[in-house]
């Protein structure tokens, strides 16, 4: 749930900032995207993702 709603505040922003009329406007779009990600859990889910790669890598050594 938490995933889906940092991907809904990407995709917002996103768009936004490709549309940015310049380039302190699309800063200010980044740095209000990565404060909502990060309020909603973005370290949590990295955190997570970068532990099951982790363990991923241990399981496959078994078949190299």
């Amino acid at each position: 749930m938490v995933v889906s709603q940092i991907g809904e505040i990407v995709k917002k922003y996103s768009w936004q900032m490709i549309y940015a009329e310049d380039e302190a406007e699309f800063e200010t779009l980044w740095l209000t995207m990565q404060t909502e990600a990060e309020g909603l859990g973005m370290a949590q889910v990295v955190e997570y993702y970068e532990n099951e790669w982790a363990k991923a890598l241990e399981i496959v050594k078994d078949y190299e």
